[in-house]
């Protein structure tokens, strides 16, 4: 099943011109079809093509499915923003795809970059949600400070160290809001370590190796994924 995307405020809906293109020019969706649209806010709609055009298609509501694709669970990870912004792109897509709740870039002593392409990335996880076939995205939040964060009111809060004692699979516990944060490619400093720990932060550990903040964020959301599946 295609899906499609548009903020849907009544029974007509008008697609964006990127989406119109794809349904028109690329499905050859004609007058009379069926499509399948998200709002990003949880819901799927069946749709009927009123009127096709490659730039503003014309669609009706007929039907409405909600908590289409629903993540049952509730994680939000706070990873800094990365020298290599592709590999912050790919991060958000691939979170997105196996299931998040929010997203939040955070600066820390070590962060080298202060600044991501919030569009850009939007963009990413519409295309992301898409294809996993959910209708709900992650919130997407503006750049955060680590003391921001560290007074974020979550009832689990676990903080990624690579020397940690205790693996995150062991710490985790479903049905309670989860916070996880991941460092930059330098790591937290020890005084990081103390505020976090000061502030209720659990010290887990993602893997048996070192592994790249981005990767270290993508096996944090799969494991917390997995043991959800039970």
């Amino acid at each position: 099943m295609e899906l499609f995307y548009a903020s849907v405020t009544g029974n007509i809906v008008t697609l964006s011109a990127e989406e119109s293109r794809h349904c028109v020019k690329v499905l050859r969706h004609k007058k009379n079809d069926i499509i399948h649209i998200i709002d990003g806010l949880g819901t799927m709609y069946d749709a009927k093509v009123i009127q096709p055009d490659p730039r503003a298609t014309i669609v009706e509501i007929t039907d409405r499915h909600h908590d289409f694709g629903k993540v049952p669970y509730n994680l939000s990870v706070a990873l800094s923003p990365l020298k290599n912004n592709a590999r912050y792109e790919w991060f958000v897509e691939k979170a997105t795809e196996i299931g998040i709740t929010e997203i939040i870039p955070m600066i820390t002593h070590y962060t080298e970059k202060s600044k991501i392409k919030i569009e850009r990335l939007e963009k990413i996880l519409i295309s992301a949600a898409k294809q996993s076939m959910r209708a709900k995205l992650p919130v997407l939040h503006e750049v955060q400070s680590f003391e921001q964060l560290l007074r974020s009111d979550f009832e689990q809060k676990l903080i990624a160290v690579c020397d940690a004692h205790s693996p995150l699979i062991e710490v985790y516990q479903k049905d309670r809001t989860t916070l996880i944060l991941i460092g930059p490619e330098g790591g937290f400093t020890q005084q990081e370590m103390q505020l976090a720990h000061q502030q209720g932060f659990i010290p887990v550990r993602i893997g048996n190796s070192r592994l790249r903040a981005e990767t270290a964020a993508i096996v944090a959301t799969s494991v917390i994924a997995n043991v959800n599946l039970n």
